[in-house]
């Protein structure tokens, strides 16, 4: 896929794995000025813009390729192991004296939550106090156990079982759809990828290609409806401390706690993919970090 240019001319990497929110949001940003990969392993037909692969194995870029590497909401559905090898493709693909941000959810803050809502149930387990508790729960936990697509987060938001103002302020836009006065279409978490692409890619592609495609529409049919499988569902979680430690063991430096407007990457600004444009505050509150190439 053609490598974009800014209008500075610097070559950036966005790596992400999906978000209604998110990509309504950043879409025409990202995909004129930066290079973008889309985490999957299921067959999702790639763009002009957007290069859809399995970043659990080698990055399609040579050393040193970009000016800066941004990746959103991605190490989380990575096991441990995997998530040390893409942090050392990151490192590969990036040139010297550049900077990575990453942008995971924060188990720290997510606990610290969960603590607030337990005490306040203990000290005053009024209806409110116990629903914001168990909301805090699956925050924390649905995220990585859940066996079917969207969890029980997405049967409480359907339910209307949840505090919409704890939920906007841990989770900021990417629930927007559930909220009162909301007139937005439900998006499942498990919708199937364009299937279209898919089968016009089956029929007009050379033999050994259309055998290929058919293993991806077999591990599609497969995978689609399991979000262990399809990693919807989180493999791992993150603090400031487990991912300084994750990055430098990879030979950044310079590890830095950001927000979600600053960052260090020239003309940050322009794109501001961290916040809402609905208001001063994080489209999805998260753990934000850079650090840098020596």
């Amino acid at each position: 896929m053609k490598l974009r240019k800014t209008p500075e001319g610097k070559i950036y990497l966005h790596v992400w794995r999906t978000g209604t929110a998110y990509e309504s949001q950043n879409k025409l940003l990202y995909r004129n000025e930066w290079t973008n990969i889309k985490f999957s392993v299921l067959p999702f037909p790639s763009t002009e813009y957007v290069l859809s692969c399995d970043i659990r194995r080698p990055l399609p870029y040579p050393d040193s390729t970009f000016d800066a590497v941004y990746t959103n909401h991605v190490l989380e559905h990575l096991t441990p192991e995997e998530g040390r090898f893409f942090a050392s493709e990151l490192f590969r693909v990036l040139k010297p004296g550049c900077i990575c941000r990453v942008v995971v959810p924060d188990l720290e803050r997510n606990c610290r939550e969960y603590l607030k809502c337990l005490e306040d149930c203990l000290s005053n387990p009024t209806e409110k106090n116990i629903q914001k508790h168990r909301w805090a729960v699956l925050d924390l936990i649905d995220q990585m156990i859940r066996d079917k697509s969207g969890g029980e987060m997405l049967s409480a938001l359907k339910k209307g079982d949840f505090d919409a103002q704890q939920v906007k302020r841990t989770s900021g836009d990417v629930f927007d759809q559930f909220l009162p006065g909301s007139t937005g279409e439900e998006t499942p978490a498990g919708a199937t990828p364009v299937k279209q692409g898919l089968l016009k890619k089956l029929f007009s592609s050379p033999p050994r290609q259309t055998v290929y495609s058919l293993w991806r529409a077999v591990k599609l049919f497969l995978y689609q409806k399991d979000p262990r499988k399809t990693r919807e569902a989180n493999k791992w979680m993150y603090d400031r401390v487990s991912l300084r430690l994750l990055l430098e063991s990879r030979g950044f430096d310079h590890f830095s706690i950001k927000d979600h407007k600053g960052s260090a990457i020239e003309n940050w600004q322009r794109y501001n993919f961290d916040k809402s444009i609905n208001g001063d505050y994080p489209l999805e509150p998260s753990l934000y970090v850079e650090c840098v190439k020596p």
